[in-house]
C-alpha cells in the first residue's frame, strides 16, 4: 500500500543546511535579520504611533 496522506514527516536540520535550502529556495529575496535593529525600529513605531494618538 501507498503513503498516507496524513502521515507527518520531520527531519532535523543544522543551521548552515537551513540556510543553503534557504538560499537555493528563494536566493536574494531574504536577508538575515539584526534582531536588535529590528526591537529598535518597533520602539520607534510604537513611540510614534503614541503621540499620533495623543494629538
Amino acid at each position: 500500500m501507498g503513503e498516507k496522506w496524513n502521515e507527518v514527516k520531520t527531519q532535523t536540520l543544522r543551521p548552515a543546511e537551513v540556510e543553503a535550502l534557504l538560499a537555493r529556495e528563494f536566493g536574494e529575496k531574504i536577508s538575515p535579520v539584526n534582531h536588535e535593529e529590528l526591537a529598535k525600529k518597533h520602539r520607534s513605531h510604537q513611540l510614534h504611533d503614541e503621540k499620533t494618538l495623543r494629538s
